[in-house]
């Protein structure tokens, strides 16, 4: 996805599909592709079995889904659920 958005900030294509999260920059115009045209796109965090900072991680994903960690993920064109 970021190869494509490249692609565009670069004029190697005149235009792409990618993220908003990543489709915020100063170089491109953007347009918001209708909701009704996809299926929603559900993501997820984890935390790996192996991590050696899982403490760390932990603390990640707490501030992610907190009032203020949800602020920011909706500001780069998440919908926090």
């Amino acid at each position: 996805m970021r190869q494509a958005l490249q692609f565009v900030q670069t004029g190697n294509a005149e235009a792409g599909i990618v993220a908003l999260s990543i489709a915020k920059v100063p170089e491109v115009n953007y347009f918001l592709v209708d909701e009704n045209l996809y299926p929603l796109i559900k993501q997820t965090m984890v935390i790996l079995k192996k991590s050696g900072k899982k403490k760390l991680a932990k603390e990640f994903v707490d501030f992610a889904l907190s009032k203020k960690g949800k602020i920011i993920l909706e500001r780069f064109g998440y919908k926090v659920m």
